[in-house]
């Protein structure tokens, strides 16, 4: 058998260029970039070895294994940071005053069109230098379209809960409890503490205590909150969140038309609100 007479398997020589094949690595906003890059593997020691190969022999096909290992590893850190930059848009949709979220998407909205609008003035451009400003602005823009219906989506969300919110703070009910699961403080924390607040200062003169719970003590009827850093609170009713991705949202006691029979007790009314 002849071997020089056998078809040769042609072997691929790696590239500068081949970590170019998929999208860019996607951009991620300061303000959510302590939650999205938390735990996830920046590839810097490959990308650091990659570099030294080169300084080192000057071309690429000898840092063959070094480009693979970055490519690989590139492709998975930017799947995981695409995936939550968009879960952390969606909870910034569900969780933001509805005012800044919509104000957040405005700004994505904008964003998108100038990316869209910088494309097209990039088609125009021929070579090497064309492709990469194509390439980059076409990642940017995909990536931007995906934050800004993750956000939107997150305010979709909502807005059946914000309903039932305002309802239920312009409508009290006489002897009810209103922090239950089903209930004002449970929907959407953020808009039922504000207006509870603003009514609970300007109508009955309460004593406001924000801050951090050291301890909690139950009896009598009663719930005592300890806050760091001093300042107790007397307590009667506590809510747990009804999803997991709620807050514990307050306590309160005190003589009010909304307040449970047993609470009436309470001289001096407050609110407590955990942070």
């Amino acid at each position: 058998m002849d071997v020089d007479s056998q078809p040769m398997m042609e072997e691929t020589v790696l590239v500068g260029d081949d970590l170019m094949l998929g999208p860019p690595s996607p951009i991620i906003p300061p303000e959510i970039s302590s939650h999205v890059l938390d735990g996830v593997n920046l590839c810097d020691g490959i990308l650091r070895n990659l570099f030294l190969c080169l300084q080192v022999n000057d071309i690429e096909p000898f840092c063959q294994e070094e480009i693979a290992l970055y490519r690989e590893c590139a492709e998975k850190r930017d799947k995981e940071l695409r995936q939550r930059l968009q879960d952390s848009e969606y909870k910034l949709g569900v969780s933001m005053p509805l005012d800044l979220a919509k104000e957040r998407a405005s700004q994505l909205e904008s964003e998108t069109t100038t990316l869209e609008r910088r494309l097209i003035l990039a088609s125009g451009i021929e070579g090497a230098d064309g492709f990469r400003q194509r390439w980059s602005l076409h990642g940017r823009l995909t990536d931007t379209k995906k934050r800004m219906e993750a956000l939107k989506q997150g305010i979709e969300s909502r807005k059946k809960d914000d309903n039932v919110v305002t309802a239920s703070v312009k409508a009290p009910t006489r002897n009810k409890w209103i922090l239950t699961t089903e209930t004002t403080a449970q929907v959407h924390t953020q808009l039922f503490t504000k207006k509870l607040l603003e009514k609970a200062v300007s109508d009955y003169e309460v004593e406001v205590v924000i801050g951090k719970v050291k301890s909690v003590e139950a009896g009598g009827g009663e719930i005592t909150a300890v806050v760091e850093g001093g300042g107790v609170i007397s307590m009667c009713c506590l809510a747990p969140p009804r999803h997991p991705r709620m807050f514990p949202a307050c306590w309160l006691a005190g003589e009010l038309p909304f307040v449970p029979e047993f609470c009436r007790n309470v001289r001096r009314w407050k609110l407590g609100l955990i942070i």
